[in-house]
């Protein structure tokens, strides 16, 4: 009994070194999520941090704005109360892999959920002006373990008066890149 026991400690004990600590880190304009490196785009500024306090799922968001592209990046960190197997398995895919579009939207995120401001950066910034104009989306997902997942938003508006109605989305997504480890 005591061989099976410290059989059994020594196997926990090597899985916690091997395996290392899950970690989503937000320094300045890079998110680090475990291994993965992302940078935000040129031009971008920490406007605000906000959060949901009380919900199903404690939820802090990095918001980045560009007043000259008039465009958006919204890191979202989710901490589920519930097992948050819906996102898939975060251990062997990047970030990217899993995307999503939403294209000449309106963007009422922080009209519907209550939202509390944390830190406000930038004194110009009110929430819902992201709620003002249509605009596109591109989202990713991953799921850094059972309990926290990671969202990232690259939000940009549509010039209603160019002839092409286009935004600068595709500019937002080149910017947003994985750095080289």
């Amino acid at each position: 009994m005591k061989k099976t026991l410290g059989l059994l400690a020594m196997c926990v004990a090597l899985c916690a070194c091997v395996s290392g600590p899950l970690q989503t880190k937000i320094d300045g304009t890079t998110l680090v999520l475990n291994s993965e490196r992302y940078t935000i785009g040129e031009g971008f500024h920490l406007a605000a941090i906000v959060e949901i306090p009380k919900s199903y799922e404690r939820t802090k968001c990095y918001i980045y704005k560009n007043p000259e592209l008039e465009s958006w990046i919204i890191l979202n960190e989710k901490l589920p109360i519930f097992k948050a197997k819906y996102y898939g398995s975060g251990k062997n895919r990047e970030l990217k892999e899993k995307r999503g579009e939403y294209l000449d939207r309106m963007f009422y995120w922080f009209e519907v959920r209550k939202w509390k401001p944390v830190e406000l950066y930038d004194p110009e910034f009110k929430m819902s002006e992201l709620s003002k104009k249509p605009v596109d989306i591109v989202y990713y997902n991953k799921l850094i373990s059972d309990r926290k997942a990671v969202s990232v938003f690259l939000i940009s508006v549509i010039d209603q008066n160019s002839p092409d109605k286009k935004s600068h989305i595709s500019e937002l997504e080149q910017g947003f890149r994985k750095l080289s480890e």
